[in-house]
Order: C-alpha cells, then structure tokens, then sequence
C-alpha cells in the first residue's frame, strides 16, 4: 500500500519558485555568466556556419575539377 503524503504534488512547483527568485534576485551574475557562455560559444558558433557554408563551394570544387578534398578546402577558403 503507497502512502500519499499531502502536498507532495507541490513540491516541483515550489523548487522552480524558489529556483526563480534566486535567479531574479541575482540577476547580475546571471547576465555575467551568460555573456561569459556567450563569448567562449561564439568562435564555435561562427566555425560552425562558416564551414555549412563553404562545403557546397568545396563540394563543388571537388566533383568538377577532380581534386582530393584537401585541394578542395584550400581553393574555397581561398
């Protein structure tokens, strides 16, 4: 037989509360941390769309000139 202990539904309602306010209260460190993820996080973002954007150029490259890939990526960062 489960025991049901009253309230007990509550209980993730009440952490996201408390969990909120501390964020709110603090909410200069938060904003610091979140421009200190955004700064490491960008060089990876900006390699990220560079290369999705190169590959159809280096694909390219590739298939119609008959070159190994290596040849491929210098002529299209080129």
């Amino acid at each position: 037989m489960k025991r049901y202990v009253k309230g007990f539904e509550y209980i993730p309602l009440i952490i996201i509360l408390i969990v909120s306010y501390k964020l709110l209260n603090n909410f200069q460190i938060v904003k610091d941390a979140y421009w200190f993820a955004i700064g490491i996080f960008m060089p990876f973002l900006w390699g990220f769309t560079f290369a999705y954007l190169i590959n159809p150029l280096m694909m390219l490259i590739e298939k119609k000139f008959k070159v190994k890939r290596f040849v491929s990526v210098i002529i299209a960062y080129a």
